[in-house]
């Protein structure tokens, strides 16, 4: 069978990125994402077959894109130190930009939705792994505390993931004035690549030997 011509796969996923935001996966309407896509339904089924396999490729895509980004930065041939901070900074980054989509998946999986569960399961500890790997060679090279890596983590991920949590709580509940401050400026405190940057500097400083 000859595969239709144009980019009907990838609008629907697209559209559907953007509805997520909104229902999560488990409320997800494929009529709706083909409505929004301005897609026939039928190229949903062409191409996708069902629901589950959609949200497979929508997270698989999603994710790719991530590992791709972060796994460019590990790669590099600089210092640890300075390769920790550059992943630290891309996924602090990354995740800044795709907030709203991140913080629905991770409500579906805490509500048990098991497609979503089992594709953290298997890819979390992919690029997990690449700071595990850095706190390492960290520690070998006595810069990093000697302590066990739940405790190391916990400031490597409160110092990217906690401001974002908060944000995205505020932004849901409709607070004009977050902290005493308009949110454009809040926003600015928290997720301007130099604030970034700060906490990054301070994380890092948190787990190195004095």
């Amino acid at each position: 069978m000859t595969r239709p011509k144009g980019n009907a796969d990838q609008k629907l996923i697209q559209a559907a990125r953007v509805l997520v935001e909104k229902t999560g996966f488990k409320n997800l309407k494929i009529r709706q994402v083909a409505k929004k896509a301005n897609v026939n339904l039928g190229m949903f089924h062409y191409h996708f077959k069902n629901k589950k396999t959609f949200v497979y490729q929508i997270l698989k895509d999603f994710y790719e894109d991530f590992f791709q980004k972060i796994s460019f930065e590990y790669s590099k041939s600089l210092s640890t130190e300075k390769r920790l901070k550059l992943v630290m900074k891309t996924l602090s980054q990354f995740t800044t930009q795709h907030r709203k989509f991140l913080i629905a998946i991770l409500a579906d999986a805490l509500e048990g939705n098991t497609e979503v569960i089992s594709f953290f399961k298997a890819n979390v500890q992919r690029h997990a792994s690449m700071i595990f790997q850095l706190l390492d060679e960290g520690q070998k090279e006595n810069w990093v505390q000697h302590l066990p890596r739940p405790i190391l983590m916990s400031f490597i991920a409160g110092s990217i993931t906690m401001p974002i949590l908060i944000f995205t709580l505020i932004e849901r509940v409709h607070n004009t004035h977050p902290f005493g401050m308009q949110p454009q400026s809040c926003f600015q405190a928290l997720f301007s690549d130099q604030m970034i940057q700060k906490r990054i500097d301070l994380a890092v400083k948190a787990i190195s030997k004095p």
